[in-house]
């Protein structure tokens, strides 16, 4: 647990303290995405009594399919009522105790089509006198796109979160509400335009996910939270050549809200321990 808070607070400093100079800040909120979806987890494994990983609700082999929609609170010109599709699926496999390892690809139809290959690993810790679990993932990701003039990208993304399951039935053990809030940073690897400023960080997430049981293998799942993209913004002039906005780091938020449906099959009918939010 003390790693954890360690790793945390590292890239909590890294991010609001690194900076290759002193531009002034700027901070813009976008309109609201709404994400509609529905997913499907199939573990063929029974519960792997031999982890820590909290209350034992983790497979040995996971596989998940999951179809996302995304629709802006903004007036959309064309007739799609999603202006982005994604379909994600990934594997996982139990490595130890405190390991889970995972491949997963995703591909997002938007205007510029792109698929997404990626590898993880996950690490848990537990508090057991308050029942939380605490994880941390690595993520390697490559971005292809299906138009060749935007390049391959290869980014890291590290994700730090904390789950914990409510029981809300006696007579049931296994009906669990679940809760999840995550912090994620995104690190793209080389740089698109070699001579470009960047920020340290391209992109951070904060969210929260909760899954409610609503008969036998369905949960529905709500989520909320913020995707901030960050930019170096170049300086901004009217016709006049009179500088209207100097460079500056730019934040661009947008607000995020969720709502899907969670079908389990197989041996475990309790959702694994992640946040899926893309």
């Amino acid at each position: 647990m003390k790693n954890t808070i360690l790793i945390f607070i590292t890239f909590w400093v890294s991010l609001n303290l690194y900076s290759q100079n002193d531009y002034p800040k700027e901070k813009v909120r976008l309109d609201t995405d709404i994400w509609l979806g529905l997913a499907i987890q199939i573990s063929p494994n029974k519960f792997n009594k031999n982890t820590t990983l909290g209350n034992d609700f983790a497979s040995r082999n996971t596989f998940y399919v999951r179809a996302l929609g995304k629709r802006s609170t903004m007036n959309m010109t064309d007739g799609d009522y999603f202006y982005q599709k994604i379909l994600y699926l990934s594997y996982e496999r139990l490595l130890s105790q405190k390991w889970i390892g995972g491949l997963s690809y995703r591909y997002s139809e938007l205007n510029i089509n792109t698929n997404t290959l990626r590898s993880h690993l996950r690490h848990y810790s537990t508090i057991k006198k308050i029942d939380f679990t605490f994880w941390q993932q690595i993520a390697f990701e490559r971005i292809l796109s299906n138009n060749s003039f935007y390049k391959p990208i290869s980014r890291l993304r590290f994700q730090f979160s904390a789950n914990k399951y409510f029981n809300i039935s006696k007579n049931n053990p296994e009906k669990k509400l679940i809760g999840t809030i995550s912090f994620e940073l995104f690190k793209e690897i080389q740089k698109i335009h070699p001579d470009s400023e960047r920020r340290f960080f391209q992109e951070q997430r904060i969210q929260t996910e909760w899954l409610f049981p609503i008969y036998k293998n369905i949960y529905l799942g709500v989520f909320a939270g913020f995707h901030t993209k960050q930019y170096i913004a170049l300086a901004q002039f009217d016709m006049n050549e009179k500088e209207i906005k100097p460079t500056r780091k730019l934040n661009q938020q947008t607000p995020v809200f969720g709502l899907h449906a969670t079908l389990t099959f197989g041996k475990n009918t309790i959702p694994n321990k992640r946040l899926w939010i893309e």
